[in-house]
């Protein structure tokens, strides 16, 4: 896994949050004029205000650490919730699995079917903005990110001390920063100048893969990377249509619908000819 931000996303379901909304009282659901209606949350999770880190998480897990490494906590594929008991390779995830070709994981057969449980966007009881904000507050898919840098000019900028990057609606000005916060990986904090955010949606080529959100200084992209251990940041987004469809699909034990998966971005980067790329002036 890697070191990704998680962005939650909120659902604004009769003008405001649910009776269970958990966030911090400081939390806004921003709304940057996209297309579908979506909102970003002004904060990530586990912030108290838009400059904070918030905390990392491992992709379909709910349980969130701080930046202090010294926590003990080890981020490996091991202590990887979604590993077969006493395994520690990729190959052993049990659930989020897709039908990927990889005939080495457990998802297929000695006669190489596929008989894994097809789940390709996380049910909500391991989205972590689901699990820690509650509410309509969810974790945005792949295609929200997408949308994010279609209808946004971002730039590199400071907050109260804090690097990161500011996403400005092209249509009525609102906008939300995203701290670099880095990625824990091991026992280690890496790259805390850059942020990288987690989707919902795991990648639909590799099982063991999640699709994104990357930045640095000089740019922005969606990417698809690879590693479930390392622990990225969550932030949030607002939509209607896709928290009402992922609360049926849980109710109805439905598969949901819609790729990614994000994990560790460095010399095993990978990226898919589908990544969106935010032109930056």
């Amino acid at each position: 896994m890697h070191r990704v931000a998680d962005i939650a996303t909120i659902i604004d379901i009769m003008a405001g949050k649910g009776g269970d909304d958990k966030a911090p009282k400081d939390v806004v659901a921003v709304d940057l004029g996209l297309p579908s209606g979506t909102k970003w949350a002004n904060m990530n999770v586990g912030a108290v205000k838009p400059e904070d880190y918030g905390l990392f998480f491992a992709w379909g897990e709910a349980t969130g650490y701080t930046s202090d490494t010294s926590d003990g906590h080890l981020f490996d594929w091991a202590s990887y919730k979604w590993m077969n008991d006493g395994q520690s390779d990729w190959t052993q995830i049990n659930k989020y699995q897709v039908k990927d070709g990889q005939t080495d994981g457990c998802w297929y057969d000695s006669n190489g079917n596929f008989i894994g449980d097809g789940k390709v966007t996380l049910d909500l009881s391991d989205d972590a903005a689901s699990a820690n904000w509650g509410g309509q507050w969810v974790m945005p898919t792949y295609e929200d990110m997408r949308e994010l840098l279609d209808n946004t000019t971002s730039e590199w900028t400071t907050e109260n001390g804090v690097n990161g990057r500011r996403f400005t609606s092209k249509t009525n000005g609102n906008s939300v920063f995203l701290p670099a916060a880095g990625v824990r990986d091991g026992s280690s904090l890496y790259y805390q100048s850059y942020g990288n955010y987690w989707s919902a949606s795991v990648y639909p080529t590799y099982s063991y893969f999640a699709r994104g959100l990357d930045f640095g200084s000089g740019y922005v992209h969606t990417y698809d990377t690879h590693l479930m251990k390392v622990f990225l940041h969550l932030t949030a987004a607002h939509r209607r249509d896709r928290y009402l469809k992922r609360l049926k699909d849980k109710k109805s034990g439905g598969l949901f619908g819609s790729p990614s998966f994000l994990s560790y971005l460095c010399s095993r980067k990978y990226q898919s000819s589908e990544d969106k790329h935010q032109n930056l002036d």
